[in-house]
């Protein structure tokens, strides 16, 4: 993403961040040791690289509670991302509090700077390619992805009562 880019993604997303507020959009980082082919629901067999994953998703009620249950080792698996989270290190979570649903918005941001992405993860609901995104290096030493969350006031690194 050029500078231009992100000045321009700044200066679209008016909206801030509402404390408090248990809604929202929200990103979780994750580290995969090694690489390995998980089943993942009906996409089948993926082939994952070792690497950063940034999985970008929203939930309008219980934005916590969505979060924990995604960063939990062991849960029956639901959504894409659940089949890849029991196989993450490092996770860490990102919580956008606007209260609208962004994730789209977020999800094409990040696109641009990722080194690549797991076609139609997660996207089964809209018209993205997909909503999780491969870096090969941690993207928290990413200035652009800094910039992509700062943008929307997130908060990231603990959630109350589960890091």
């Amino acid at each position: 993403m050029r500078d231009r880019d992100i000045n321009v993604f700044k200066k679209d997303c008016a909206k801030q961040s509402i404390k408090g507020s248990d809604k929202g959009s929200y990103i979780i980082v994750g580290f995969l040791a090694r690489c390995m082919s998980i089943e993942v629901g009906s996409l089948g067999s993926i082939n994952f690289q070792k690497g950063y994953y940034v999985y970008v998703g929203s939930a309008m009620n219980s934005l916590s509670k969505r979060v924990k249950r995604h960063l939990a080792k062991v849960k029956k698996a639901h959504w894409h991302i659940d089949y890849l989270t029991p196989h993450l290190t490092k996770m860490k979570p990102i919580l956008i509090t606007i209260p609208e649903k962004l994730e789209c918005r977020i999800s094409r941001a990040i696109s641009v700077i990722a080194d690549g992405k797991v076609a139609n993860f997660g996207s089964s609901d809209c018209r993205c390619a997909s909503h999780l995104y491969f870096f090969e290096t941690d993207p928290f030493q990413n200035t652009n992805f800094l910039e992509i969350i700062d943008s929307y006031n997130a908060s990231y690194g603990k959630i109350e009562g589960f890091l």
